[in-house]
């Protein structure tokens, strides 16, 4: 079992919608600005294991079932969970040292996520 634990990684979670983008981030605004949402950025581990993508915080900790994942892509600054056309976990590109440890790490996803479908 492969497990790739980024230490130090300070990341948001990514949500990626289409659907009312100003009004999401008008909320999102002021729910910072109520102090709702806690520090950000907050620093965030990523491990990478045979059942899916690991995130833990200081808030909380969630497995992403490979199951669920539809995709993983890189966007030129992201490498993205993409669990619906609605939601995706992002992990940005300047927690790695260099480019190649991104893409290594894109690269060791798909090939964890397909290994699990097969599985199934």
């Amino acid at each position: 079992m492969l497990a790739a634990l980024i230490a130090g990684l300070v990341t948001t979670m990514v949500l990626i919608s289409k659907m009312s983008g100003n009004s999401s981030k008008k909320l999102l605004r002021v729910m910072h600005e109520r102090g709702e949402l806690g520090p950000l950025p907050r620093e965030v581990g990523v491990e990478l294991t045979d059942d899916g993508v690991f995130f833990t915080s200081v808030i909380a900790d969630d497995l992403i079932r490979w199951a669920h994942v539809q995709s993983v892509e890189e966007t030129g600054t992201y490498v993205v969970f993409v669990l619906n056309p609605l939601l995706g976990y992002g992990v940005p590109l300047r927690a790695f040292a260099r480019p190649q440890d991104a893409a290594e790490f894109a690269h060791r996803s798909r090939q964890l996520m397909q290994q699990a479908k097969a599985r199934r």
